[in-house]
């Protein structure tokens, strides 16, 4: 889908680990690995090949690999954030915000998204997209927010 295309060419590639703006270790296009609902959808997908399971939890992945991962772990973001936002909500959001909230929600994942963030989603929900992008100016993961600062308008 469009969101997949927009955040994997932000991102980018890298083959191997390297440290994201809030120093955690990403592969791919922006893959925390080591998080825990990231580290199990790896297992999912890879459970039957675990020479490449083990090389991706290591630190590695081809663009192959990447591009078979991205897509799925995108579709979990964004189902879990239609959860968050039900009713179509999500659904009616301008791609770049959407792409900003897949990004903070692959970042926390869901539980971790709705307990830090809830002034951000009444004001999301609101649709009020200069309050939502005061709360993240205003987040103590400013650097992590980078992007998403971008995606509403913000200076990051």
């Amino acid at each position: 889908d469009q969101v997949t295309e927009i955040f994997m060419e932000a991102e980018g590639f890298d083959a191997v680990s390297r440290m994201d703006t809030n120093g955690q270790p990403v592969i791919g296009s922006g893959i925390q690995y080591k998080l825990r609902h990231n580290e199990k959808m790896i297992k999912e997908e890879f459970e039957n090949e675990p020479l490449t399971l083990n090389a991706i939890l290591s630190g590695t992945i081809t663009k192959a690999q990447n591009k078979r991962l991205m897509p799925k772990l995108i579709a979990t973001a964004q189902e879990d954030l239609r959860r968050v936002f039900p009713n179509g909500l999500y659904d009616t959001f301008p791609n770049d915000i959407k792409v900003a909230i897949t990004d903070m929600m692959l970042n926390k994942g869901q539980s971790k998204f709705v307990s830090s963030s809830p002034k951000f989603i009444k004001y999301m929900e609101e649709k009020d997209y200069q309050s939502a992008k005061n709360e993240l100016e205003g987040s103590k993961n400013k650097a992590r927010n980078n992007n998403q600062l971008l995606a509403f308008g913000g200076n990051p």
